[in-house]
This record gives C-alpha cells, structure tokens and sequence, in this order.
C-alpha cells in the first residue's frame, strides 16, 4: 500500500510538469518516511522491559518472542497434581466389604465408622497388606518423606500406621514378578511366593478392578453380581464426590507355577486418598479469569473428583464446566 500511494504521487507530480528526477526522489523519501525503521527498536525494548519485569517475579523468559507470546495468553492448560494440589498424598478413607474406616492424623489412628479405634482384623489387615505389596515408592524407616509415587508412599504410610512393613512382608513372601501400570488396563500388580502359591496383589482404578473381581473379600464366594459391583462404583463416586482419589485393592491365589493375570479377582475394597490444594492457586486462578485468561486442568483423576477439585480452586462454578476425556479427544 505504502509503495502504491508513493507511486501515485510520484505520477500525480510528473502528470503536473515537475522535473522526473524530482519526483523519482520525492517518492523514494515519502517511501522510506512512510515505513518505520524505529519499530524493530521500539518493539526490542519493548520485549526486553517484559523480561526484565518477569524476572522482577522469578520468571526468567529466554526468548524475546516468548514475552509477546505469553502477554497473547488467553486459555492455561495445567495439570492438577503437584502444580494445583500439593502433591502430598495422605490415605483418608478406607471403605471395605467389613465396613468403612477413616485416618485420624491427628492422633496416628486407624478409626472405625464410630470413631473408635478399629481392630486390624482380617478384612483390613489383607487389604493393607496388598497396598503395601502392590507398589514402587520405598520408605526407610525414619524417613518422612521417602522417594516414588505420592499416592504409593501413602500406603506405605498407612501400613506404618497399622504395624505393615514392607521390607518385612517381602522377607517372607518374595516379589517374583511386576504388571507395571498400563494406562490401558489402569491398574498395577506384584506377584510374591506365599505358602508355595503365588499371591498377586493388584491396585488400581475402581472400574478396572471390579470389572475383573469375581468375588469379594467379606464372602470369598464367587459371582458378583452386577448390582454390588454398581454398588461399589457409587461408594467410589462417594469418595470422589468428597474430592478424594479413588483407588481399589484386589487379590487372588494361584499356583507358583502360573503365570500372574488380572483375572479372576477377588475384590478386597476401595482406598480414598486426599491430596490438599496449594493454598494460593485459587488467588492465582482468580488474577487469571481477570486478565481474561481461561484455565483449564488436565488429570487422570476420576471425572468425578476431577470436577470437585475444580470446583474448590475456582476453575469452574458448581454444577458447570465442560468434562471432556481423552477418548473424545480424538
């Protein structure tokens, strides 16, 4: 457009009897006066007081480019664990065939639904034997924090707390085999000699168990019906409902010379695991939607708990947001 307007006016002068020359140089300086050759330094320093400003607040930007991309933000894709939550997970509740139980932090106790101390029993005992067996993380005695996946380092905190130790368990049923977690599957196990059989302890999403569970651990009879398996999917939505994570623990027995499967469980209950918002996300959130910027959380999280957790830090209104999972991605 630029070099148009300066031809057009270069033939309007030349139309009008002014010397060619003059007229060639006219345009040339109506040209070069029209682009403006400061804007790379304006827009230069621009960029670079950005920087300069983000580093006032510990972001450090590499790239000039970077600071104009990132004043354009208007959507904040985030993952929740560890960046919205704390990535401190704690066993909250334990809801099994025998009944449900809670974790008092405060006094390091296992509580029955009357809040009482609960007796380890079989029931329980069995179920915190699996979530201690059926894990990656080490806790050394003496160390708080321990190393590996938070929620399995909460089970093994939780066996702390009832007096199941790993290291102790292995001494007399050796690991021989590990289904490493599928996102396919959803769910983990390890296989241990036991008593000249091989137990396999088994760990994962509610659905994904109870899809392979053909008993429960109260009974240890077969055939579980459609209506307890529903039954225990809405105990699952309960917990999540309460913005907790939902794992569930199954087993089984068979002989040492078989090969370890998911099939034919037998279902020993569900584990709720509470992992606490970082306190100032919901204020950050909030500076966001003032800035005009959406955030949306990406998790593996049940939809469920998913939605709760959204709805404490302020993503989404009660009884709004969009769920969408992977699948529909596609």
């Amino acid at each position: 457009a630029t070099l148009l307007v300066t031809a057009l006016i270069a033939a309007a002068g030349i139309a009008t009897g002014k010397p060619l020359m003059l007229m060639i140089e006219a345009g040339i300086a109506l040209a070069v006066a029209a682009i403006p050759e400061g804007l790379p330094i304006v827009a230069t320093m621009a960029l670079a007081r950005g920087m300069w400003r983000m580093a006032e607040r510990n972001a450090v930007v590499e790239r000039l480019a970077a600071v104009e991309t990132l004043g354009a933000t208007t959507v904040i894709c985030t993952d929740k664990t560890g960046t919205l939550t704390e990535n401190r997970m704690t066993v909250e509740r334990l809801w099994l065939p025998s009944g449900s139980y809670r974790i008092d932090r405060t006094t390091g106790s296992i509580l029955d639904a009357h809040d009482r101390a609960a007796e380890i029993d079989q029931a329980l005992e069995r179920a915190i034997e699996v979530g201690v067996l059926c894990r990656n993380a080490t806790l050394q005695a003496g160390d708080a924090n321990g190393t590996g996946d938070p929620m399995e380092l909460a089970l093994l905190r939780l066996g702390v707390l009832a007096g199941i130790h790993r290291e102790a368990l292995l001494a007399v049923w050796p690991e021989l085999y590990e289904l490493a977690f599928d996102a396919e599957t959803k769910m983990m196990a390890t296989a241990h000699r036991r008593d000249g059989n091989l137990f396999v302890a088994v760990k994962g999403a509610p659905e994904a168990v109870l899809s392979f569970a053909v008993g429960v651990e109260a009974n240890g009879r077969g055939g579980l019906s459609t209506e307890e398996r529903k039954a225990w999917l809405a105990h699952a939505g309960t917990l999540a409902e309460d913005g907790m994570r939902v794992l569930a623990l199954a087993e089984k027995t068979v002989p040492v010379t078989a090969k370890p499967s998911y099939d034919a469980l037998n279902f020993l209950g569900l584990v709720g695991f509470r992992d606490p918002p970082r306190a100032e996300v919901k204020q950050a959130i909030e500076a966001c939607k003032l800035a005009g910027i959406r955030v949306v959380m990406v998790t593996g999280d049940h939809a469920v708990t998913a939605r709760k957790i959204a709805e404490i830090l302020g993503i989404i209104e009660p009884d709004g947001g969009i769920l969408v999972e992977g699948r529909d991605l596609k």
